[in-house]
């Protein structure tokens, strides 16, 4: 959960990850000072650790999340 608050609050790594989010979930990654929070299409706050379980929960999202991690990360 920590690295998944990583790439969504560093802005060159949210940059990568916000698409992936709005692509599987339609949220939107929104910058709030040095943290980001999620929102869904009614502007709702999504909570990140429902965001990180739905990925985790699903293997395909999970590894295309990994390999994009691993890309920034390297």
């Amino acid at each position: 959960m920590h690295q998944f608050k990583e790439l969504l609050y560093y802005p060159l790594h949210r940059d990568v990850i916000a698409p992936l989010i709005r692509e599987w979930f339609c949220y939107e990654v929104r910058p709030a000072g040095t943290i980001a929070t999620i929102h869904d299409a009614e502007g709702q706050e999504v909570t990140i650790a429902s965001v990180h379980d739905a990925i985790q929960a699903d293997p395909e999202r999970q590894g295309r999340l990994y390999r994009e991690a691993m890309t920034l990360w390297h």
